[in-house]
Formats: C-alpha cells, structure tokens, sequence
C-alpha cells in the first residue's frame, strides 16, 4: 500500500474519533437543552396556575365579604321596613321571622313592595355581583336565610352560601359551601313598642347601655343627708351643684356635698367623712367610666356611682330577659329568653298627655303588658322612676330602694 492509502486510513480513523467526540459532546448538549426546555414549561406553566388560583381566591374573598354585607344592609332595611309597616298600618307581624326572610329575598311584604329594600335584596345583590366582569366564570347559590334571635340587641341571619369560582382556561377551580351566620345590629332602629302603646306620640330609637356596670358603692363613712352633682377635686372653686372630693373637709362650703378621707367636718348638710382612700377611689372611677356623678347616700352611709341614671334618662337599652327584637316586632311582650329591655320615661309620657302608671315598674315590656306590677321608688335616681324588687336585684339597686 503506498503512501496515499496509508494517508486515506489515517484521515478515516480522524474523522471516526472527531464523530464520537462530536457524538459525546452533542448527547449531554441535547439532554441540558431538552431537559431546561422542558423544566421551562414546567415553571411557566405552574406559575400560571399559582396566579390564576390566587386570583380566583382573592375573587372569592370578595364574594364572602361582599355577602356578609349584603345580609347586614338586607337585614337591617327588612327590620326598617317591617317596623315602618307596623307603625303605618297599626298592627303587628304574624310571623317576624318569616317576613324579614321574605324582605331580605324578594323585597316585598306579604307580596307587597317595600321601596326601603329598593336595589338591597340578596337578590339583588347577586345579580350585580354576576354582572361585574372578572374575567372567571362565577356561579352563586344560597339557601333562605333563616332569621332568628341573637342576644337581643342583634339578630341572625343564617343561611348556606355555595360558590364556584373558574378559569376560562381550565387551569384552576376553586368551591366553597357552608353556612354562613350573619349578625344585624338594631342599634339605631326603632321599637315598635312605644309608637304602637303611645298612639304613635313617642318613638324609642335602641341605642345599648354604654358602661359596664349600673350601680357601685365606692367609698363609705360616716355620713349625713342625701345628695348628687358632679364631682370636683378643687376645694377654691365652689359650686352649688357638684359634689367636692377631698382629705379633708374642715371648714368646706359651697358645695352640694362632700366626700372626705379625714373625719373633720364641714360647713354643709350633705357629706361622708371619714372615706379611707377616697380621692383615689373615685377618681380611678371616672378616669374609667367617664361618667362624673356621684350619690351620697345616709342610709347605706357610702358614695355610689350610678350611671344607671344616665340609662333610665336617656332611653338606653339592656340585655336582658325580655322580649328581642323578633317578639317586638309581633307584639310579643312575654320575654323570658335573651332579649332586651329598657325603662318607660313617665314625665315624656305625661308631656304629650298620656295617663300614666306612677307606681308600676317602668321596665317597658312590663310597663306595657297590661299588668299592674308593682314599683318602688329608688333613691339617688329620679323621683318619678319605678323598679319591681326583683329586677331591682339584677341592677344592683336593691340597697337603694325606697320601702
């Protein structure tokens, strides 16, 4: 074999290994490039789903929310307008629970429209949570709320909410069912009690009780007379009609009263003295209260807070065993579950020339049964005001009572 051939085989031998090289090279090129595109896709694509499925749950978030709300407005304008009903046609509810469920759905009272549930119904509330563009495909169901008591001040809406939130592409679904208890506040409404005893003179708006107690000794000593004011720590600046706190009394007056720590006496008819602590005492109280009168009271020989006094004055309302809101609303004066109650004004009454009840108990569902339960007076309270012996017990009020 000459030259040339030998040169030939060396070429092909060159070649064959510069092929298996390339060959090596090229396996593990492919498999990265194959294994990264596919990787990619991967990451892409789950990417997608994670974003889509938080947009839909941010979606459905907002359908929650949106229906909670949707039961309180419902709720709170299907109590307005049952109350409006009574008070306009003179008569109360059959069935409350019944008719604010039909309220809520469709609107209408006994197939009658209500204009207060106007554009408020859950029903409608729907339809323009269907109609607002998403970009996801949303099917909404519910159940008839079941309307039932709470503890008096609000009611509850019960009902099973199902809703389905989905992707036009199919990547991401997201469901939920269950039942949903909604509360309706009636604060701010008003009771259909008053108007409907009264003759429609006096309306009675519910607004709760602020402080967390009714009536509290404070202090006690040795004390003389009865009287009530505001109270003052400044013994230079007398006042006729506040009731001054200090350590000691020797020499003080000017004032409705006063309450000291020492037992010297002052220039008044109306005091405690003798109060161990009570500077601090009282003043703690009304930095917590806020409410800044006090009592003094012989009988017991101590100085009570009473901002019950407040309550019976302003019309504010109690937890209590009365009738709720539902039984109010059906003239169901009974009570006896978790309900409300609060206190009969007689000089407001009086002011629009109604005959009162002037010893009755002045707890208003007991003041309008058409019982005659039997009231005594309280001291430290207003002169016309009444409480039966038992609830006087439940507001702390027992001590005070005038027999």
């Amino acid at each position: 074999m000459g030259p040339g051939g030998a040169g030939g085989e060396d070429m092909v031998m060159k070649a064959q290994a510069y092929s298996m090289i390339a060959v090596l090279i090229a396996v593990p090129l492919f498999l990265f490039i194959s294994f990264y595109i596919t990787t990619s896709q991967t990451i892409r694509f789950g990417s997608m789903e994670r974003v889509v499925a938080d947009q839909e749950r941010e979606l459905m978030n907002g359908i929650e929310d949106d229906f909670e709300r949707a039961v309180v407005i419902s709720g709170k304008r299907a109590v307005l307008s049952a109350i409006n009903e009574i008070i306009n046609e003179g008569e109360y509810l059959i069935n409350a629970s019944a008719a604010l469920q039909e309220l809520m759905l469709n609107g209408t009272l006994y197939g009658n429209y209500s204009f207060i549930l106007a554009y408020n119904t859950l029903n409608d509330w729907k339809e323009k949570i269907l109609d607002v563009p998403s970009g996801f495909d949303v099917s909404i169901a519910y159940q008839n709320p079941r309307i039932e008591n709470h503890d008096g001040i609000n009611i509850k809406a019960i009902t099973n909410l199902s809703a389905v939130v989905s992707d036009k592409m199919e990547l991401s679904e997201i469901q939920i069912s269950g039942n949903k208890a909604v509360l309706v506040s009636m604060i701010g409404l008003e009771d259909p009690i008053f108007p409907m005893n009264t003759l429609g003179l006096i309306e009675r708006t519910i607004n709760e009780y602020p402080y967390d107690f009714y009536a509290d000794i404070l202090v006690t000593g040795n004390a003389l007379g009865n009287c009530s004011g505001n109270v003052s720590f400044d013994k230079g600046s007398p006042d006729g009609g506040d009731i001054l706190v200090t350590e000691n009394a020797s020499g003080v007056s000017g004032f409705a009263g006063v309450v000291a720590e020492s037992s010297d006496l002052p220039d008044l008819s109306c005091y405690i003295v003798g109060a161990a602590g009570a500077v601090a005492a009282i003043n703690e109280t009304i930095a917590g209260t806020e409410y800044e009168s006090v009592y003094l009271d012989q009988k017991t020989g101590a100085v009570w807070s009473l901002p019950i006094n407040e309550g019976i004055q302003n019309g504010y309302y109690y937890s209590s065993s009365g009738p709720d809101m539902l039984q109010r609303i059906e003239g169901n004066l009974s009570g006896g579950g978790n309900g409300m109650e609060s206190f009969v004004i007689l000089p407001e009454l009086q002011a629009v020339g109604m005959e009162v009840k002037q010893e009755d108990s002045m707890i208003d569902y007991l003041y309008f049964s058409g019982q005659s339960i039997n009231g005594y007076q309280v001291r430290g309270l207003p002169d016309w005001f009444r409480i039966d012996a038992a609830n006087a017990e439940r507001y702390g009020l027992a001590a005070l009572l005038v027999s």
